[in-house]
């Protein structure tokens, strides 16, 4: 005799919200993959004419600081460690 095996689940669990975001993450990657099929052509004229800027002093200077504010933000994020407020709404 063949054994079935039901599992019954609610939304708003864990896996639910798992189950959600990964299928939202599949149907953005599909999206970006079907566009850029159609569109391959044009969109490599587009990143082939800023080439200029990209490579430009400017350019790599602003990436830079964006870098570095984006690091010095983490680090004093980690270092803050979490508010009283927050270790109760954990608990």
């Amino acid at each position: 005799m063949a054994r079935v095996y039901v599992t019954s689940a609610r939304f708003g669990d864990e896996g639910s919200w798992r189950l959600l975001g990964v299928t939202i993450l599949l149907v953005v990657l599909l999206t970006i993959n079907t566009l850029y099929s159609a569109y391959q052509e044009s969109i490599d004229a587009w990143w082939e004419s800023g080439r200029e800027f990209r490579e430009s002093r400017g350019a790599r200077r602003a990436g830079i600081c964006v870098s570095w504010l984006v690091q010095m933000y983490l680090a004093l994020r980690l270092c803050s460690g979490p508010d009283i407020e927050q270790k109760k709404s954990l608990c």
